[in-house]
């Protein structure tokens, strides 16, 4: 149980890198990057939906660090991600 909430905490962790990508080091977004890769796809081996969509956010963070992304999308990721952390932490 205490990783599902460890987890979570990652995932609130990483909206806040997605709207601060570009503006810190870069490594720390590309942490956030490799979190969620690793996360996402050690899950979606197992045919978990949410898992790849947990990669696509890593890739999505990946280019917002080179300056490319849509405030649409971060919007939608970041939502993803917030209700994601907020029901694993309960």
């Amino acid at each position: 149980m205490i990783i599902v909430k460890l987890l979570g905490i990652g995932d609130l962790l990483s909206i806040l890198l997605i709207w601060t990508a570009q503006i810190i080091p870069q490594r720390f977004a590309l942490l956030a990057a490799i979190y969620l890769l690793g996360k996402g796809g050690i899950f979606a081996i197992g045919g978990d939906f949410a898992s790849y969509i947990d990669v696509i956010c890593g890739v999505y963070v990946i280019l917002l660090t080179f300056g490319i992304g849509n405030i649409l999308l971060s919007v939608l990721f970041s939502l993803y991600l917030l209700q994601k952390g907020v029901f694993s932490l309960f």
